[in-house]
């Protein structure tokens, strides 16, 4: 059963100290390559040293594309309009604690996305990369949701915590840029996987017999590993030579990390892996201001979905990772899980918010075993 109430929980909202989240005042700029009636700029690096954080940047289509690497520090949400306007390669770095930075609805590259340092949540929504996909280190806070095809790999190394949401990651070509790693390599980090793709590749060296090369899917290195449903990571084919089984590669290899994995995902690993039911939210945006959500939880228990804007940062508990801001959200559903373990809802967010919002959903799960913390959900509104 689901539900498309807002609140009216009000004695539920008044136990939990639930107040309602605001947003901060924005300015929009208009950036247009071909300077048309209400551009503000023609380039992102002019936007981008005008805006203050906060503020929203969108993109018109066009090509911006300079071959030069831009960095960026401050929180402000950037978000391309259809079709979607190429930018150059990006840098975001040393982001405070108290901002967050949104980058939606672009192509990137053909260079690649570097996040390093950040303090504030950084969220990588709806992202084409180029040639070769970019990493990340020392982040406390990275969310990639529907982002496509990192060709050459992707790292998450430095201590990051990250959390990626119906990602594809899949290398292309007829031999790998490089020899060693990973489509998605992750190293003392922390990252929480739904409904994400990733094979590895099978090499064999030109003008060789036999398989000499298995590069793995994803590749975790004193790593902590969290794979939802919706998963499929498994080996990939060979691409060089047609005698390699796939057999004889690896969907995800792990050395001295934990690796949870969902029963309903499609995992093969080469290392010790454990099966865990991994309580988490899907979602998809179905109209203007509408979230469809599905809760995948224990059957017949009871989920209250609550939501607010992102904090740049969680709080560990006994129940799982909180992703709320315990201090600004609401509830928008109760009821309960069915007994297949789903339970939908839409979930009507404000129409009058800016493309580029970013709402945090986080469901509680109360059963007979206790209190769990769903995985978060990040829904960019465009």
């Amino acid at each position: 059963m689901g539900s498309t109430s807002r609140a009216g929980l009000s004695l539920l909202s008044v136990l939990i100290v639930a107040t309602a989240a605001t947003a901060p005042a924005q300015t929009v700029w208009i950036v247009d390559a071909s300077n048309g009636p209400g551009a503000n700029f023609t380039n992102l690096p002019a936007a981008y040293a005008a805006a203050a954080p906060g503020d929203v940047v969108m993109m018109r289509p066009g090509n911006y594309w300079t071959g030069v690497p831009f960095l960026m520090s401050k929180g402000i949400t950037i978000v391309g309009l259809d079709p979607r306007p190429n930018l150059s390669d990006l840098m975001i770095a040393n982001l405070p604690v108290d901002q967050r930075l949104v980058l939606a609805n672009c192509n990137v590259g053909p260079g690649q996305v570097y996040v390093g340092e950040c303090r504030g949540l950084v969220v990588l929504d709806s992202l084409a990369f180029g040639t070769t996909g970019g990493g990340a280190g020392g982040c406390e806070a990275l969310v990639m949701s529907h982002c496509d095809r990192a060709p050459y790999g992707f790292g998450i190394v430095g201590g990051s915590r990250a959390f990626l949401s119906a990602t594809h990651w899949e290398e292309y070509g007829t031999w790998p840029h490089y020899e060693a790693g990973a489509i998605l390599e992750i190293y003392e980090s922390d990252v929480h996987l739904l409904d994400t793709y990733a094979h590895g590749t099978l090499r064999s060296f030109p003008g060789e017999l036999g398989c000499l090369l298995a590069v793995p899917g994803i590749s975790g290195i004193r790593s902590r590993l969290a794979i939802g449903q919706g998963c499929q990571i498994i080996p990939g084919p060979d691409e060089t030579w047609p005698s390699c089984p796939p057999s004889y590669g690896c969907g995800v290899s792990a050395y001295g990390s934990v690796v949870l994995v969902d029963p309903s995902s499609q995992v093969h690993s080469c290392s010790p892996v454990s099966s865990f039911p991994i309580t988490a939210i899907s979602w998809g945006q179905t109209g203007p201001g509408q979230i469809a959500t599905t809760l995948h939880a224990a059957p017949n228990s009871l989920a209250i979905l609550c939501e607010s804007l992102p904090v740049p940062y969680t709080w560990a508990t006994s129940a799982g990772d909180l992703w709320l801001d315990p201090f600004s959200f609401q509830v928008v559903s109760v009821g309960p899980v069915n007994a297949q373990g789903f339970r939908q809802d839409v979930v009507l967010i404000d129409p009058t918010l800016l493309p580029g919002n970013v709402t945090t959903l986080q469901a509680v799960v109360l059963d007979a075993n206790g209190i769990t913390l769903s995985e978060p959900a990040f829904a960019v509104t465009r």
